[in-house]
């Protein structure tokens, strides 16, 4: 109930993370909570977040790494650097290709035979984002459950962002 002095940067964040609990009805909640998001005040003007509820915190673990993604593509391009392949552990985004080649290659691996390519993919100007719990363990909640998310063993979405590539995999 008491408004918090954030950054510019994580009011960005989590605005990011309320539009997609939003348009996917709350099955991307970053208060892993159901209906928590609707409970989260942000004042881009005065750059505070106020949380509405007791007890009630913001977990932005399922969408920060793809938007520190897209800043640092964003850092880079600023600085002249356009062709590159930012990879964040699990994530990754691609920037424009090498030179001489039309796309960076990548792979996604087998969640049932590690170390085992289950798909190479072209990559450029998007992003590649997986979710699993091959490595870490269930770690994925369903806000509107309270319980485990695991439905599969692992989700690779592709987006042209990182910051919807990372929270729609883990939705």
């Amino acid at each position: 109930g008491i408004p918090v002095q954030v950054s510019s940067a994580t009011i960005e964040c989590v605005e990011a993370a309320l539009s997609v609990a939003r348009e996917s009805s709350g099955a991307f909640d970053p208060t892993l909570v159901s209906g928590g998001y609707k409970k989260v005040i942000v004042d881009e003007s005065a750059s505070t977040i106020t949380l509405l509820g007791e007890d009630l915190v913001l977990d932005l673990g399922g969408i920060a790494k793809g938007f520190a993604l897209d800043r640092v593509g964003e850092l880079l391009e600023s600085q002249g650097i356009s062709a590159a392949l930012l990879d964040f552990g699990g994530q990754l985004l691609a920037l424009d290709p090498p030179p001489g080649k039309s796309a960076w290659d990548v792979g996604i691996f087998d969640p049932r035979q590690s170390g085992t390519l289950l798909l190479s993919v072209a990559l450029v100007r998007a992003s590649l984002a997986t979710s699993a719990d091959y490595e870490k363990g269930s770690h994925i909640v369903d806000p509107r459950r309270g319980t485990d998310a695991a439905v599969a063993l692992s989700t690779t979405i592709l987006a042209r962002g990182a910051t919807l590539a990372d929270a729609t995999s883990t939705m």
